[in-house]
């Protein structure tokens, strides 16, 4: 009984596995508009992946903010937004890149 018990549970969760859903947003830079960011996420901007069309790929996670959304790395790059605006420094001496979403 316990094997069956056991068995259920983990074609369930497999099942469930398959039902991930991601939440993307996409950015536009607002000084140079031919500078394109998408960030994807599976756990509603827990943790997400940002990428833009330089090549960079940031692996960032939810921090603490007053206002919006923020997620950062280790190495000082981060993203915040609010409003379909948002403020990108690619490490931690970088200037701001300021976004617009599309």
């Amino acid at each position: 009984m316990k094997k069956l018990l056991l068995a259920s549970a983990i074609l369930f969760m497999a099942g469930c596995a398959d039902k991930v859903h991601f939440k993307t947003m996409e950015f536009v830079g607002q000084n140079d508009a031919s500078y394109n960011v998408k960030l994807l996420s599976a756990d509603d901007f827990d943790t997400a992946v940002l990428h833009d069309n330089r090549g960079h790929e940031l692996k960032l996670k939810n921090v603490v903010t007053g206002s919006g959304t923020r997620l950062a790395d280790e190495n000082g790059a981060q993203i915040q937004f609010k409003k379909g605006e948002g403020i990108l420094n690619l490490s931690k001496d970088s200037k701001d890149i300021f976004l617009k979403a599309k």
